[in-house]
């Protein structure tokens, strides 16, 4: 698909189809083609919903219980500066986590702002550290000596980490840079099997749901009411196979 110069201009005008393989054989998927912007409200708040889901469903499957906070020490550099250093920081941090934990050492980490404007990670991990030595490496590393850790409620953790990736970017985050991130067992990123070729078709979704009437299988709507896309026996669009 071509990349279009300005996300924003189309977001919810054109449609996007495919093929999906489940266990009931072929069905066909037509969505409405969205941005997927951070910085888009209809977006972030879709975005946030369907993460929200993602970090409870694996939390509770890989047992993500304990929620640490690491900040930035704003001795060591502005607010700006502490944005990409962070992330630095936490990659050199996971060096010594693998290290001292094992390669079963599992964990999905979420950045925001600080009122100061500095950033600060949220993380929720699958095994126990003692707090004095995640304060020793981390500062050590670069980042701060102001560091929490406790067991988390799993259920109210992820709403309270989506509740971050809603908001704008913070003054610190630049569209395109990572909001949140996880360990590779840890999938936040799940979905049906895509297979064959997705193709970009510049019409609505109303008019492709119209031509797919006879063949639905299901379809879905957001809150307001608004067809947000729909399976069907066969293409509404020509499908490359």
């Amino acid at each position: 698909m071509k990349q279009l110069k300005t996300r924003r201009n189309f977001c919810g005008l054109h449609s996007l189809g495919g093929r999906l393989e489940g266990p009931n054989g072929t069905t066909y998927r037509t969505t409405r083609l969205l941005c997927k912007s951070w910085s888009c409200p209809q977006c972030a708040a879709k975005r946030a919903r369907k993460l929200k889901k993602a970090i409870v469903e694996q939390s509770r499957t890989h047992g993500l219980d304990r929620f640490l906070t690491l900040t930035m020490d704003p001795s060591k550099g502005t607010a700006e500066e502490s944005w990409p250093q962070i992330k630095i920081v936490w990659k050199k941090f996971q060096t010594y986590l693998t290290r001292k934990q094992g390669k079963g050492f599992k964990f999905l980490w979420v950045i925001e702002a600080q009122k100061n404007g500095y950033a600060h990670l949220h993380i929720l991990l699958n095994q126990y550290l003692d707090q004095a030595w995640i304060k020793k490496v981390w500062d050590r590393l670069g980042g701060g000596r102001i560091v929490f850790i406790t067991r988390a409620n799993v259920a109210q953790a992820g709403p309270y980490l989506a509740k971050y990736l809603s908001k704008g970017f913070d003054g610190g985050l630049k569209p395109g840079q990572r909001r949140y991130g996880s360990s590779r067992s840890v999938n936040l990123g799940a979905s049906g099997a895509k297979t064959g070729k997705w193709v970009c078709w510049k019409l609505s979704l109303e008019l492709l749901y119209a031509r797919a009437q006879g063949t639905l299988v299901k379809e879905w709507r957001n809150f307001e009411g608004l067809l947000d896309g729909f399976d069907s026996a066969s293409p509404p669009a020509f499908i490359p196979q």
